[in-house]
């Protein structure tokens, strides 16, 4: 589903990325494990076309990722950071808002849907109606990754997604994505991805 070949980025000369190889197929799942600097975050955005690599190519079922279709592949891929930035507005109206984008068109933001997911994060229905502004950096977290699930994307790029959470949220988020039949492509420090057994793992070195 995703290849990417002998990719290679750097940043006011120096080399982040050299001659990276990645292929993941639908449905699989992958970890990218490294210390701070060795290019983890850089990957995921040279996935989604915001860093353009200085040599290397990209492909998306099997054809070549260029400036002309990375618009329309993006739109099949959900990217999850662990800061979430929301405008500080009424949390209902993120969801309602998020569903308006031209992107997202085609989905239809199912209230009851929305309500099992919040139950599953341990979020109250009530949280809908306070201001972003209000929101502990653990909820806005869970926010963005009910937000991420409801949009019901092909391939899931979760950056560090639950470091704001306590054990018993960390691993429900674990959890409900390794259970789950999208492609992932999960960067994080916690043991619990791994401990899964589900997740190919790609360690980085700091370069």
């Amino acid at each position: 589903m995703i290849e990417l070949k002998n990719i290679e980025v750097s940043y006011e000369n120096k080399t982040i990325i050299k001659n990276f190889n990645m292929n993941i197929k639908k449905g699989e799942k992958l970890l990218v494990k490294g210390l701070s600097g060795s290019g983890k975050t850089t990957i995921l955005k040279v996935i989604l076309g915001f860093v353009k690599p200085d040599n290397g190519e990209i492909f998306y079922n099997q054809k070549r990722v260029t400036e002309k279709n990375i618009w329309e592949i993006r739109k099949n891929m959900c990217y999850v950071s662990q800061d979430v930035d929301f405008p500080k507005i009424e949390v209902l109206q993120i969801f309602k808002s998020t569903f308006n984008y031209k992107s997202n068109k085609d989905n239809i933001l199912n209230l009851e849907n929305l309500y099992l997911e919040l139950e599953k994060y341990k979020l109250d229905k009530a949280i809908l109606t306070k201001n972003v502004k209000m929101l502990s950096g653990g909820e806005r977290e869970r926010i963005g990754i009910i937000i991420s699930k409801l949009l019901n994307r092909e391939i899931y790029l979760l950056d560090e997604i639950n470091s704001s959470l306590d054990s018993e949220l960390r691993k429900i988020v674990v959890d409900d994505f390794s259970n789950s039949k999208k492609t992932i492509i999960a960067i994080s420090h916690n043991n619990l991805w791994e401990e899964t057994g589900k997740f190919k793992i790609i360690n980085l070195e700091r370069r």
